[in-house]
């Protein structure tokens, strides 16, 4: 996946999240994992590699623990950013 369409799944994410805060808001999970979504954001449009921001990445936990009861179709989305993630990771 280039940096373009990681970036694109990412926000397609952030999307996602916002809609199902919709139903739950202000939860501490749902905020957790948008702010790690918009850390990937920038590091996969180009901004210098956070080694350590990746390692801390840990949305693919949050998606098991908390939003696979809320929403399968986010989770399925979620998972599917926590894999490119750990990809960065492995790349950096």
């Amino acid at each position: 996946m280039t940096g373009e369409e990681r970036v694109q799944l990412f926000w397609q994410c952030v999307a996602a999240v916002d809609a199902l805060e919709v139903e739950y808001p202000g939860d501490p999970t749902l905020q957790s994992i948008r702010g790690q979504l918009r850390f990937l954001i920038k590091q996969a449009a180009g901004d210098p590699r956070d080694q350590d921001g990746l390692d801390r990445i840990n949305i693919g936990v949050l998606t098991v623990r908390q939003v696979e009861d809320m929403n399968d179709d986010v989770a399925q989305l979620l998972h599917r950013a926590s894999g490119e993630a750990k990809r960065m990771r492995s790349e950096a």
